[in-house]
């Protein structure tokens, strides 16, 4: 039977200097808790990266990433900051290595401890408040789906989830649940029995595989929880998100690879599979760094305009897409496709330069423009 939390005291102690006003490699960010399976108190150890480079005038976006089952924050972190070189990664190792889903070990209120996290970040002066992100593998997947029905927190703008999708626990008639008292696969729907009304405006990766040996990517029961259709479940999410019409049957192949693409809302709400099993491949790896804009800086069209530097059009297009080079300084524009592959490069100082894309599929792209003031990425 799991920790029934209503009815234990939670003390979450945070470690931290309120002197320093930049995350660093070396804040403390370890969180000491007390519950049931714990009552002298656990320590949740965080591990933190904060990339080299000056943070934008906004700041650091940063991720919380999420370990799998029987892993830990040390190990999700090494793997994720090489995914994401731009984002500031925090990585905290759940109690016995899991994360309280329903059948885990853990007995832990982690739902309430990634909250307390994310709102403690609001301390810094070099994150940006408004793009704080969650990525979870496996049983972190599985958390992270948690947090996007039950944690309501707007400055969560983005959420990935990897080899996970939701359970039959969680959304039931088209209604979402999550446990307000103790979660064991000996109660109905895993104790899952309070209704949520998820927060709207969010951004939405499901990576999926339709030969996972773990996690049936057409639904089913594994680890002690039964999941629903993986499709099933990224269109129920794009409905929670305001998705008004049919669910779409056959995803969209992406070019030079085996994944097919799920796109809702304009690519606010997708998922992507392919045939990588329990894990990712180099293509998926892409479309998630892609997904979750990194390297970024400024993130618009709008903020080069504004700076003078050359302007985009039109967008979106079905063939030519046209920069115009307004300073003639030497611009180095690359095109990628979503997985990020490099599909034409220019260096010029001419006044226009163009792009024919009349011959990819239609789909979502990316132009990457250097100059020696600033760097950008413009979806297309």
């Amino acid at each position: 039977m799991k920790s029934c939390f209503t009815l234990l005291l939670c003390i979450v102690i945070y470690c931290l200097s309120y002197a320093q006003n930049d995350l660093t490699n070396l804040s403390d960010l370890n969180l000491t808790i007390i519950w049931e399976q714990e009552p002298q108190g656990w320590e949740y150890e965080t591990f933190i990266h904060v990339p080299s480079s000056e943070p934008p005038a906004t700041g650091f976006p940063v991720c919380i990433a999420l370990h799998g089952n029987g892993g830990n924050g040390q190990g999700m972190l090494n793997t994720i900051k090489n995914l994401l070189e731009c984002h500031i990664i925090i990585a905290p190792s759940g109690y016995a290595n899991s994360w309280n889903i329903c059948s885990e070990q853990s007995d832990a209120p982690d739902v309430e401890v990634i909250t307390q996290l994310v709102e403690s970040l609001s301390m810094f002066t070099n994150i940006d408040q408004k793009k704080i992100k969650l990525l979870g593998s496996s049983n972190g997947a599985a958390l992270t789906n948690r947090l996007f029905i039950e944690n309501p927190n707007e400055n969560i703008s983005q959420f990935v989830a990897i080899v996970s999708q939701l359970t039959s626990n969680q959304i039931r008639d088209n209604i979402f649940y999550g446990p307000q008292a103790e979660t064991s696969n000996q109660l109905e729907f895993c104790g899952y029995d309070k209704t949520y009304e998820v927060a709207q405006g969010r951004k939405y990766l499901s990576v999926c595989n339709i030969n996972d040996p773990v996690i049936p990517y057409s639904g089913g029961t594994s680890v002690g929880t039964s999941f629903i259709d993986a499709e099933n479940s990224i269109y129920t999410i794009a409905l929670s998100q305001g998705f008004i019409g049919s669910q779409i049957t056959e995803g969209i192949l992406q070019e030079n690879s085996d994944n097919s693409l799920f796109s809702y809302l304009d690519d606010q709400v997708m998922l992507l599979n392919g045939t990588a099993g329990h894990t990712t491949n180099a293509e998926q790896r892409a479309f998630i760094a892609s997904f979750m804009d990194d390297c970024v800086i400024p993130s618009s069209t709008f903020e080069i305009e504004k700076a003078d530097l050359c302007k985009i059009f039109p967008n979106p297009t079905s063939d030519i897409i046209r920069i115009s080079n307004t300073k003639t300084m030497e611009l180095d524009a690359k095109l990628y496709n979503a997985l990020g592959q490099l599909l034409q490069t220019q260096v010029s100082n001419l006044p226009v330069l163009q792009f024919d894309l009349s011959t990819y599929k239609s789909g979502l792209y990316f132009l990457r423009l250097n100059t020696n003031e600033t760097k950008t990425v413009i979806r297309l």
